[in-house]
C-alpha cells in the first residue's frame, strides 16, 4: 500500500459485538456502513484485559506471548523478545523497518505500559476513566500538531461500567455512546490534520462480557466487533472469513509493509482491501 497511509486504532474495553445494533453510535454504524466489519471477530481465550490488549499488538495468542489472564504484567513463561526486552509488537517492528514512520499510543489502564516501552515515540497515560471529552480533545490536538502514521488509543470503558450496572444495560449503552462521541472527536482531529483520505480507522474491542463479568466462551464474551473504515477499504463489506483478534497487527504490519516475526500467528485480513491496493 502507498507509505502515505496512516492508521488509527480505537479500543473500547469490553465492548461487545452482540451491542453495536442496539447501541446509540452513529460513527461505528457509519464506518462500518462505509467500510469492512466483522461482528463475529474473536477474542482469545481467556475473554479478559491484559491477555487480550497484548495479543492485539504482539500478533500472537498467550501461549506464545505468554501474558495468560487479565493483570498479567510480565510474562508467565519464557517466550521470544526483542531488542526492547519484549515480545515483539506492531510498534517495534514498525520502528525497525520504518524508522520514518511516527507511531503514539494513548492508554487508560496503567498495564499497557507493557505495549512496548520504548519503540513508540509517543505514549502517554491518560488520567481517570473516559467520561471526560477533554482525553479525546488531548489525543485529536496530538493527531493534528504531531500528524502520526500509526496512532493507538485504549479506553477503559465500558468495563468498569459492566462490572458495576451490568453489561447489555441501560448504562453500559449510555457509555457506549458516549465513546462513540470521543472516538468522533479524534476523527475531526485526523480531518483537521489533512490526513483524512489515507487514513484507515480500526474501531474494535479487547473483549465482551456477560452479566456483570466476562472471561468465559460465550458469544457475548467471545464475539468483538471489527471494524476497518477509510483509504482503499471496501465499502458495505462483511467479512467472510473467521478473524481474531491477533490477526489485528498481522493486518497494519500489511499496510505499513512490515514484516511480522517467526513468533507471530497472526494473519491480514487482505479481503477488506479494494482491488489493486
Amino acid at each position: 500500500m502507498s507509505n502515505k497511509t496512516k492508521v488509527v486504532l480505537i479500543g473500547f474495553d469490553a465492548w461487545g459485538a452482540y451491542s453495536l445494533p442496539k447501541a446509540d453510535m452513529p460513527l461505528a454504524k457509519r464506518m462500518a456502513k462505509n467500510g469492512s466489519s466483522a461482528m463475529n471477530a474473536r477474542c482469545i481465550r481467556p475473554s479478559k484485559s491484559s491477555c487480550n490488549w497484548t495479543s492485539m499488538v504482539m500478533g500472537a495468542n498467550p501461549d506464545i506471548h505468554g501474558y495468560i489472564d487479565w493483570d498479567t504484567a510480565v510474562p508467565a513463561f519464557e517466550t521470544p523478545v526483542d531488542h526492547y526486552g519484549l515480545f515483539p509488537t506492531i510498534f517495534a517492528l514498525i520502528k525497525d523497518q520504518k524508522p520514518e514512520l511516527k507511531t503514539g499510543y494513548f492508554y487508560e489502564w496503567d498495564l499497557m505500559r507493557l505495549f512496548c516501552p520504548d519503540a513508540a515515540a509517543h505514549k502517554e497515560l491518560l488520567p481517570g476513566l473516559s467520561y471526560d471529552s477533554a482525553q479525546a480533545e488531548k489525543i485529536a490536538d496530538y493527531i493534528r500538531k504531531e500528524k502520526p502514521d500509526f496512532t493507538f488509543v485504549q479506553f477503559d470503558e465500558p468495563d468498569h461500567c459492566g462490572h458495576k450496572a451490568g453489561h447489555d444495560t441501560a448504562p453500559y449503552y449510555e457509555l457506549l455512546s458516549q465513546l462513540d462521541s470521543f472516538a468522533a472527536i479524534i476523527e475531526k482531529g485526523v480531518k483537521d490534520s489533512g490526513d483524512y483520505d489515507d487514513t484507515i480507522f480500526i474501531l474494535t474491542s479487547d473483549h465482551g462480557g456477560i452479566e456483570k463479568d466476562h472471561g468465559g466462551d460465550t458469544p457475548m464474551e467471545r464475539n468483538i466487533p471489527l471494524i476497518f473504515c477509510g483509504k482503499n477499504i471496501k465499502t458495505d463489506y462483511t467479512i467472510k472469513s473467521m478473524v481474531m483478534i491477533y490477526d489485528i497487527p498481522a493486518t497494519i504490519a500489511y499496510i505499513f509493509g512490515v514484516r511480522p516475526p517467526q513468533p507471530w500467528i497472526g494473519r491480514p485480513v487482505t479481503e477488506i482491501f479494494k482491488l489493486g491496493t
